[in-house]
């Protein structure tokens, strides 16, 4: 089960990977998404197989406007 990363609703979505940097120890299998929200709030999301087909979240937040210094 993912946990919400995003606390206002995502106004966009887009998928990528890193095929010419992937370092040759990582999980072929895994791929990445970055998400948007409303609020600005940028996310990078590489999922990845653990083992017995269960599926792990690495989040790294790009952009969080809600820790900005106003």
């Amino acid at each position: 089960m993912m946990k919400e990363l995003h606390k206002s609703p995502v106004v966009s979505i887009k998928f990528c990977d890193w095929i010419k940097e992937k370092p040759v120890e990582e999980d072929k299998a895994a791929w990445m998404f970055i998400s948007c929200d409303m609020e600005g709030k940028v996310i990078i999301s590489k999922v990845f197989s653990m083992a017995f087909g269960i599926l792990t979240v690495d989040k790294i937040s790009v952009i969080d406007p809600s820790k900005m210094n106003k």
